[in-house]
């Protein structure tokens, strides 16, 4: 048995595990400034790119403290890198995997299998395991159960499970993890509130499960699991193109990737394999590429392209992270890292309302593309605003999410592009999702910066101060310390200060934030005044 801390820095995701020698972080977001000072992680798990459970400004600075080593899911190694293009350290910590990988790293051996959560690209669960120690931690983030998720449990010490909030996870759910999952203990996970934890508490099995509240730490003994660390991973960087190497050149790309982009002739020839390998391979392959594109976009092959354009029309699959999803967004990183825009009109002939998961991906290829080259920006808007002009897509509440996360990404770089989104904006704010209506609010808040809000886009915003969802709430109270509206805020003001005491801490912190913004503005008005 050994003791291990363990404390929560977000109700969602945020997690420390520490002992003696290292401290894990899992999912660093929405930690406040006070708490990041006690973080001081050697190694940073990300499951995949959500804000509330990856924010690349507090990953970035948890790095720099002990140049922690990050291991993370293809779409948050994009955000990340994109994020701090031109900080090698920082890239250089990044380690991509997808479900499937092993990695070796010191006294560790880190696993990771596929999440069952919405169309993220590959979201990843994490078993990481002390091997000295015989100590292994399941982290399932805020996954799905599954009969995968259910085997890879076997022989952990410790399973790190959902409860609540994320799509079709319950507090009964939870209990189902606790029955399905082959773990010696359990440690609760993404919940709402006090309330829903201590709810979870009465119908579980309190003798193997520990309740861990927001801001609360407490001291775990976990046992030795039996366990076969023979690790079948090749630990030489070899050029042979099965899917074996191909993993291991993907999982360990920042310790090879000298070797792969100095060596054109091996380089090109791991383009040519495309169209020679199975759809595994291809997956794998498309991976590799994206990575390198991220690091020299100049170094990927024309012909490989001419590859892509077959695949992405072909054995068209609205399965999540099939071969034509992977394809739209190794297409729409290519496009924001080179500048230049491939297939647009190929990958419309694929948005229709009976492929809402293609189509999602169809949606974020065009997001990523209206970023890539302001000079045809305003072209693919156009054909990106006759998508949403299709009723039964628009309907769709998978692919609504998407066009709300794809105007946001177009706000932060061509905020000129207000005039055009506006009035979808707007209908946003009263969205039956409280994910679009979030995105909404997040998209005026940037909007702001060129165009001043009407009073019922005001009104409307502040309405959601009353919104059950509390990302919403929270969202609001952090975008208005941005609004160009003061004296509209003065008088609103006690909206905000009413959701100090929310039963949600994160809302409640945002409130605190909030009401002391508005009273240093008060007081600055007053000596004004004088």
């Amino acid at each position: 048995m050994r003791n291990f801390n363990v404390k929560r820095y977000n109700i969602y995701s945020c997690i420390t595990i520490t002992n003696k020698e290292f401290q894990l972080c899992f999912d660093p977001a929405k930690i406040r400034d006070t708490d990041m000072e006690r973080i001081v992680p050697d190694f940073i798990f990300i499951s995949h790119e959500s804000m509330d459970h990856m924010e690349p400004a507090q990953v970035y600075s948890l790095q720099k403290k002990k140049k922690a080593k990050i291991f993370c899911s293809i779409a948050a190694t994009v955000d990340l890198i994109q994020a701090f293009p031109h900080d090698y350290e920082f890239i250089g910590s990044i380690n991509t995997l997808i479900p499937g990988s092993k990695l070796r790293c010191e006294n560790l051996l880190i696993e990771a299998q596929k999440s069952i959560h919405c169309d993220y690209m590959m979201p990843l669960i994490f078993k990481v395991s002390l091997i000295d120690e015989k100590i292994s931690i399941l982290h399932c983030f805020d996954s799905l159960i599954s009969k995968e998720i259910s085997d890879f449990s076997k022989n952990t010490s410790l399973a790190v499970i959902p409860i609540g909030i994320a799509k079709g996870v319950s507090v009964d759910s939870g209990v189902e993890f606790m029955e399905k999952l082959h773990s010696k203990k359990f440690l609760t996970n993404h919940f709402k509130s006090t309330k829903e934890l201590i709810e979870f508490s009465k119908i579980s099995d309190n003798t193997k499960c520990v309740y861990l509240d927001w801001n609360q730490e407490t001291e775990i003994s976990l046992p030795s699991v039996d366990m076969d660390f023979e690790i079948s991973v090749t630990k030489q960087f070899s050029k042979e193109s099965n899917y074996s190497n191909l993993m291991y050149m993907l999982c360990n790309f920042n310790s090879i990737c000298c070797d792969i982009i100095n060596d054109e002739v091996f380089l090109q020839n791991l383009f040519a394999i495309y169209k020679t390998v199975t759809i595994q391979n291809k997956a794998v392959l498309l991976f590799i590429y994206t990575l390198i594109g991220l690091l020299d976009s100049n170094k990927i092959s024309s012909y490989l392209l001419d590859d892509l354009k077959n695949d992405l029309t072909a054995n068209i699959s609205n399965e999540n992270n099939s071969l034509n999803t992977i394809i739209l967004f190794f297409l729409g990183v290519y496009a924001q890292q080179a500048g230049q825009v491939n297939f647009v009109n190929e990958s419309l002939t694929l948005a229709n309302e009976k492929m809402e998961h293609l189509t999602y991906w169809v949606v974020q290829f065009l997001g990523r593309s209206i970023t890539a080259n302001k000079q045809s920006a305003n072209e693919i808007t156009e054909k990106f605003l006759k998508i949403l002009s299709n009723s039964n897509i628009y309907n769709s509440v998978v692919v609504r999410r998407q066009i709300f996360w794809e105007l946001y990404r177009i706000m932060k770089v061509i905020p000129s592009l207000t005039a055009k989104f506006v009035d979808i904006f707007e209908d946003g704010l009263t969205d039956v999702n409280p994910d679009v209506e979030l995105l909404a609010v997040l998209c005026f808040g940037l909007a702001n910066k060129v165009r001043k809000l009407t009073k019922v886009q005001l009104d409307k915003i502040f309405n959601l101060l009353n919104d059950p969802e509390d990302d919403v709430r929270e969202t609001v109270l952090r975008i208005v310390r941005n609004l160009h509206h003061l004296d509209y805020i003065f008088e609103n003001k006690g909206k905000l200060f009413d959701l100090i005491c929310d039963q949600n801490c994160h809302v409640g912190y945002q409130a605190e934030l909030t009401k002391s913004f508005v009273e240093v503005l008060n007081e600055k008005s007053d000596k004004t005044m004088v």
